[in-house]
């Protein structure tokens, strides 16, 4: 049994030391981070290593500069992160909420990326879940969104992360719609964008808080609609 898993995580050892390099340029930082993240694989070896859990540490290692300490705050965000990534469920969720809140809210657009004839044109939110955005922007504004994210999960909303791509896309429609875009050409149109970090972050925050009062009080005048209609 030792010998199997061993070799379990040798395997899982190869695809994280393709992956590692291109996080920090510090041959300190590196090792660091390898060893956070080969940690971590050998006590879940039922889970493995996927692409998107290096970019969940480095963020972690560059706040704290302590290995042990990033890596018990990496534990406790990849109880919650895990969900999100295969085989497990939780990206497909998020997806669909992402498609409800476009065809609530923009529902002409919603009506546009469906009529597109080929592939999902949600794609590119699949890496801004799976990462929490971290390749979008410039670390100074992942930790603002980051923070932003986990305090909603105790006061407003455990899903502000599909609140915030919902904002990002909506941002774009004009351009998209304008342009005839079609998902490939979305997703390059996002790549781009990430690539010269040239979205919004503050702004998107604000947007999608915004979004969420709105349904807040739209619920709330339900609610009290339906319990005006409902008494004697």
């Amino acid at each position: 049994a030792a010998s199997r898993k061993a070799s379990l995580f040798m395997q899982e050892v190869g695809k994280i030391d393709k992956d590692i390099p291109r996080f920090f340029t510090k041959l300190e930082n590196l090792t660091k981070l390898r060893n956070i993240i080969n940690s971590y694989i050998w006590c879940h070896l039922e889970i493995g290593y996927s692409q998107g859990m290096c970019d969940l540490a480095a963020p972690l290692l560059v706040v704290f500069q302590d290995e042990a300490l990033a890596y018990g705050c990496f534990l406790k965000l990849m109880e919650k992160a895990i969900f999100l990534f295969p085989p497990n469920p939780g990206m497909n969720k998020c997806l669909d909420n992402i498609r409800d809140l476009l065809q609530v809210f923009e529902a002409e657009f919603f009506q546009y990326l469906l009529d597109r004839p080929v592939g999902d044109a949600l794609f590119y939110c699949y890496r801004w879940l799976l990462v929490c955005f971290k390749r979008e922007f410039k670390y100074e504004d992942i930790f603002h969104l980051w923070e932003t994210i986990w305090a909603a999960r105790h006061c407003v909303s455990d899903h502000f992360s599909e609140f915030f791509a919902f904002v990002l896309i909506s941002q774009y429609k004009n351009a998209v719609m304008d342009s005839q875009m079609d998902p490939s050409d979305i997703l390059n149109l996002f790549t781009d964008l990430a690539d010269k970090k040239a979205l919004d972050c503050a702004s998107s925050i604000a947007g999608a808080q915004e979004v969420i009062a709105d349904m807040q009080r739209a619920l709330s005048e339900t609610a009290s609609s339906v319990s005006s209609s409902c008494s004697f």
